[in-house]
């Protein structure tokens, strides 16, 4: 049954075409911890939540400590998302000074990879560099906190450090953030290729004079790097791709879905077998915020016809996973998350599936419909990395609205038979 949203509106799922097998919910919905963050798990892509190959799962998120500063705290569950251990300080060793926006990854030996942006001793304000942080016995304890790279912040305004997203692929471990560059954002990249135990020197996506920002980055089954990005691209903000040629670098950044209309908040998925990438948006339509999908094969991109639903309710902040045999994509239905603020003020979580082979959206199902309100859903990037369950976590309180939020907590829960 769908939730009766505030002022009266209630959720409706619209069918999009031609309907499949409803997925199911194989662990009820479960608090992983409480946060003063009404948006503890945003954003796409930045990844909230990783499985290692013993099945243990991993969620980062911030909260505040007892300081009332707000810290990077890692909650683990080794009973597939029955129950969370919380310990009781940060993994972050910055100290009394604000973070923000983890990411967290696995990589292919166990190791567990954290990144976010935050103040130090050396930077306050709007001065924000990446911090970085591993562990390497399953989360039970976290190395020093590091910067990968250490730069001046945004007073100058010669680099604004901020929204990184990581990927982690055998030993290799790839970091894409916004960094400001005479004043327009740009998208840095850098690598390491033994488990984050040294990184690389840092270069630039293709530099533009246009913003390249809140990038992400993901490897196709082949090996190649592709990173993604919004910016401006004529008038409006475009979702833009570049990957890497291991004899070219960096490609020219190309429009995944040419628009006049603003498309933000972004996700991407690998299929785990073939080098096919999937992508999901939120794209301005006359009828408000819509969830906008491609897919890309042999470096084209083919766009879906339609949003992948249409209803009255604005669609927002969408995640997205997959397989080789399907995509599975969630997002919050809200009453008011246009653009630009791009701010939920109440949601319901729901979801839609496909198979690889079809251009067609199953009916979306509501997943997360509580008394109180549901948002910023992030999904597990790779279901089939250990484990064939979507686990995704998302934001749960009753006033989302507030800064700080004094009710809201970090969820889970894990979507099996999709």
């Amino acid at each position: 049954m769908m939730g009766q949203m505030a002022g009266g509106r209630r959720l409706t799922a619209a069918v999009f075409l031609v309907a499949t097998a409803a997925p199911s919910v194989g662990v009820a919905n479960v608090t992983v911890d409480n946060t003063e963050d009404e948006q503890g798990t945003g954003f796409p892509d930045q990844r909230k939540v990783a499985r290692d190959s013993l099945g243990n799962l991993f969620v980062a998120y911030r909260k505040k400590d007892a300081n009332q500063v707000y810290r990077i705290y890692v909650a683990k569950s080794d009973d597939d998302g029955s129950s969370w251990t919380v310990s009781g300080a940060p993994i972050d060793t910055v100290g009394p000074y604000t973070q923000r926006v983890p990411a967290i990854a696995v990589d292919g030996s166990d190791r567990v990879h954290v990144v976010w942006y935050g103040n130090d001793a050396a930077n306050n304000g709007n001065e924000r560099e990446i911090m970085y942080t591993r562990s390497l016995d399953h989360g039970a304890t976290w190395q020093q906190t590091i910067k990968i790279v250490d730069y001046s912040g945004y007073a100058g305004e010669s680099l604004w450090q901020e929204h990184p997203t990581i990927h982690a692929r055998a030993e290799n471990v790839y970091v894409v953030w916004q960094s400001q560059v005479n004043n327009v954002p740009q998208t840095r990249f850098v690598a390491s290729t033994n488990g984050g135990q040294t990184w690389g020197s840092p270069t630039i996506v293709r530099p533009s004079s246009n913003n390249r920002s809140r990038p992400s980055i993901i490897t196709t089954s082949d090996g190649i790097l592709h990173v993604f990005a919004y910016g401006y691209m004529g008038s409006a903000q475009q979702i833009l791709w570049s990957y890497y040629k291991p004899f070219g670098g960096w490609t020219a950044w190309t429009q995944i879905a040419a628009s006049t209309s603003d498309q933000r908040h972004f996700s991407v998925a690998a299929d785990p077998t073939i080098a096919r990438i999937y992508a999901v948006w939120r794209e301005n339509t006359a009828n408000g915020p819509r969830i906008h999908a491609a897919v890309m094969t042999s470096n084209q991109w083919a766009l879906d016809a339609a949003p992948i639903a249409s209803g009255t309710l604005d669609q927002c902040y969408p995640s997205v996973t997959a397989t080789s045999q399907r995509v599975l994509v969630v997002w919050t239905n809200s009453t008011n998350c246009a653009a630009p603020n791009d701010r939920p003020q109440n949601g319901e979580i729901v979801m839609s599936t496909r198979s690889f082979s079809s251009s067609r959206w199953s009916s979306p199902v509501s997943i997360a419909a509580s008394p109180g309100e549901d948002v910023y859903p992030i999904l597990r990037w790779q279901p089939v990395d250990y484990g064939g369950n979507a686990d995704m976590v998302w934001i749960q309180g009753t006033k989302v609205t507030n800064t700080p939020c004094p009710d809201c907590t970090v969820r889970h829960t894990s979507i099996e038979a999709w």
